[in-house]
């Protein structure tokens, strides 16, 4: 069986979606239960990269 992935802390918080995400949603077709279940059956994920 394959291993569960560790998850980065917050990785369960309740979900805050701004206006800027719901236009990005509607504008690729998906909703907030699309979304909720893309997260519930994530097997990885790797972190941002932020350049100053």
């Amino acid at each position: 069986m394959p291993r569960r992935p560790v998850w980065p802390d917050g990785w369960h918080w309740e979900l805050e979606l701004t206006p800027h995400l719901m236009k990005r949603m509607e504008d690729r077709d998906f909703n907030e239960l699309d979304l909720r279940r893309m997260l519930e059956y994530a097997r990885a994920y790797r972190s941002d990269l932020v350049f100053l």
